[in-house]
């Protein structure tokens, strides 16, 4: 009786089928290492987009309200004239770069009062956003370098956000609309980055019409 003999894998089979195993693996390994970083990049980008656009829509709230009284004569309304150059909203310039700074006036608290009692600014200082309000007293001769009592805010996250630049561009607006001659219109540009990866840039980029300068 014949014995069958046994047949298994060569040395050199082996090591074959163990490298084929070893480039699998590290393609795949690959590929997850390369989905985790998009994935977390997309969420530190999803992070600084949405607080720069918390702050654009902050500025854009009280910029497009520049010049509204609640009183009901609007040649006594004093936010008309409220900002140097006897506008509701002024834009100026901090430090260095064009317009990184806006004053502007309105009725905060919608009391009618016949004093412009309501100032905010919002400006770009070393790389952060600020802001104020005041609610008690407007300043005599408005300038974004004034001390404000309380002082100026800081409205972006220093440990996850860092601001590259904020400009304000005022121009009327010559739209054919009613009023069109009166009206004007702030352009607001808005450029962050994430700390967490200084590969992560947004800009944003909106224009705001102001209806109660007149």
């Amino acid at each position: 009786m014949l014995r069958q003999k046994q047949s298994g894998l060569t040395l050199i089979e082996l090591m074959i089928g163990l490298v084929l195993s070893f480039i699998v693996m590290g393609l795949v390994i690959s590929m997850f290492t390369s989905s985790l970083g998009i994935h977390g990049q997309a969420i530190k980008t999803a992070r600084l987009n949405q607080d720069m656009r918390v702050i654009m829509d902050m500025m854009i709230r009280d910029i497009r309200r520049a010049g509204y009284w609640a009183g009901d004569n609007p040649a006594s309304n004093p936010h008309a004239t409220a900002i140097s150059g006897n506008t509701a909203v002024n834009v100026f310039n901090v430090t260095s770069g064009a317009g990184n700074c806006i004053l502007l006036s309105y009725d905060y608290d919608g009391d009618a009062s016949s004093t412009a009692e309501e100032l905010i600014g919002y400006k770009l200082e070393s790389n952060d956003i600020r802001t104020f309000l005041l609610t008690s007293s407007a300043l005599a001769t408005p300038d974004c370098t004034t001390t404000i009592p309380g002082g100026w805010s800081r409205l972006n996250d220093e440990n996850t956000s860092t601001i590259l630049g904020l400009s304000f561009a005022i121009e009327p607006d010559t739209s054919a609309s009613f009023a069109a001659s009166t009206l004007k219109v702030v352009t607001i540009t808005l450029q962050g980055q994430s700390l967490l990866d200084t590969n992560v840039t947004s800009t944003l980029r909106d224009t705001v019409r102001i209806r109660n300068e007149l």
